[in-house]
């Protein structure tokens, strides 16, 4: 079983770096995080007292209704929304909300590094090579808050507050 959380990890690590470099985390990615919940489910050796599985599912459908009217107010990227939903149906009922209180806490971190590190950059960097920089130290762009999911999830999941998905 621990070699499941280890393909967990390895996804995040990729959505993160891909995050990171491109701004976009790849739907593949989020698919194969969906697909292999079941499957954690499954090998599961116990699960904890009061864990029910369709309540996982319906956290999943809250988070992913309420990223979606973010999504649309132009507030968030579709697939930070995704991964969101995704990574809150590994957490249910149980620790959806230290999740996003981490990702929060984390993204807040990343959006204050931005605003402090990108107008140093722009001093030292001609404006025309610019463009030349990685998306993240360019001024006025977004902050790539899949790197923010992904660390949050990372950090329950090693902590063993991920249900489905032991570690010990």
């Amino acid at each position: 079983m621990l070699v499941l959380p280890w393909i967990v990890t390895a996804l995040l690590v990729a959505i993160f770096f891909f995050d990171l470099a491109r701004y976009i985390i790849p739907n593949w990615s989020v698919a194969a995080l969906l697909v292999l919940w079941p499957v954690a489910l499954l090998m599961a050796p116990t699960l904890p007292e009061g864990f029910v599985w369709w309540q996982s599912l319906i956290v999943f459908a809250v988070v992913f209704a309420v990223g979606l009217g973010i999504f649309v107010l132009g507030l968030s990227g579709g697939g930070d929304v995704k991964l969101l939903a995704v990574l809150a149906l590994w957490t249910g009922t149980q620790s959806t909300l230290e999740l996003i209180a981490f990702m929060a806490l984390l993204g807040g971190l990343l959006a204050v590094a931005c605003l402090l590190i990108r107008p140093i950059v722009a001093k030292f960097v001609a404006v025309e090579k610019a463009a030349s920089l990685p998306r993240i130290l360019r001024y006025k762009e977004p902050v790539p808050y899949g790197i923010a999911i992904t660390l949050a999830f990372l950090y329950l999941l090693w902590n063993g507050q991920v249900a489905v998905l032991p570690v010990a």
